[in-house]
């Protein structure tokens, strides 16, 4: 990890929903097309409450999600 990202601003302001799109690296992964809103984050986490329920961070770099 580049541990200077982690003070970096979050790429997503806090409130803006996303849909996953893909997160190859984690084990029990969020499924592809769950939504989400954006609670805050940094360079290299983006904290995202799921609407499955699910509180798992987006790696910024590594998994992929768009705006809704």
């Amino acid at each position: 990890m580049d541990w200077d990202r982690l003070q970096e601003p979050c790429p997503l302001v806090a409130g803006t929903r996303v849909a996953l799109v893909e997160m190859p690296n984690d084990p029990v992964p969020i499924p592809a097309g769950t939504w989400g809103t954006v609670v805050g984050g940094n360079g290299a986490q983006i904290w995202v409450e799921w609407d499955n329920g699910s509180r798992l961070a987006l790696i910024v770099g590594i998994d992929k999600w768009r705006r809704v």
